[in-house]
């Protein structure tokens, strides 16, 4: 499984209750429909209809410079921007100098370990990354497999209109800041940085036009 937390469930194999088996919609007598008619019918018509009309996958502008906005009410504005090699988010402004400008724009390129996702290139680094190790967030360079996968992250639908970045090695684990750093969270898990507290929003992105073009 890819969720970091396990699941429980009924699970109903046969129509009917048998002798030694007692997994059926119905009990052996079949006079009992163990299951809420209505709950299961509504459940397998949404799976259905779903399936029916997939939601359109979310897309960034490869190829382009951009910057990765804070949505988290009360820290709007502030941006992801690296430091000395690692990333955090920092309150950058037209009055900004053009250092911090420089390290808070990104370019968004295909994904290096899956086209299909995205990468995000220094501005003012070439060939150097946003790339998760150890949980945390650093900009780097490398190649290989393994930086290849760290640097590769692929958008969901986020809040109000944002996106989500979830590691491309680690489906379901998001980017996420807590505490003015940059860390790969897994929602509900063990350590600070997963804290479910504004989850939601802490890891959802508003992709913006660059502060350095």
């Amino acid at each position: 499984m890819r969720l970091p937390r396990g699941l429980s469930a009924a699970v109903y194999t046969e129509i009917a209750d048998v002798e030694n088996e007692a997994n059926g919609l119905l009990t052996y007598d079949r006079q009992v429909v163990k299951v809420d008619e209505a709950r299961v019918r509504a459940a397998n018509r949404a799976l259905i209809d779903a399936s029916r009309s997939p939601a359109a996958p979310v897309t960034l502008p490869a190829g382009q410079y951009a910057s990765l906005r804070v949505t988290t009410p009360g820290h709007t504005d502030r941006y992801v921007r690296h430091q000395d090699g690692a990333v955090f988010t920092e309150v950058v402004t037209g009055g900004s100098d053009s250092l911090l400008k420089n390290d808070a724009t990104w370019r968004i390129v295909p994904g290096l370990a899956d086209s299909s996702c995205y990468s995000f290139e220094s501005r003012n680094y070439a060939g150097e990354y946003l790339r998760h190790r150890n949980s945390r967030v650093y900009k780097e360079g490398g190649s290989g497999d393994l930086f290849r996968a760290d640097a590769t992250f692929c958008p969901v639908r986020g809040a109000n209109g944002g996106v989500r970045l979830s590691a491309y090695n680690f489906p379901g684990q998001y980017l996420r800041h807590y505490d003015a750093e940059l860390w790969l969270a897994v929602p509900g898990g063990s350590r600070a940085w997963d804290n479910s507290a504004h989850f939601t929003e802490d890891t959802t992105w508003a992709v913006q036009a660059p502060w350095a073009p």
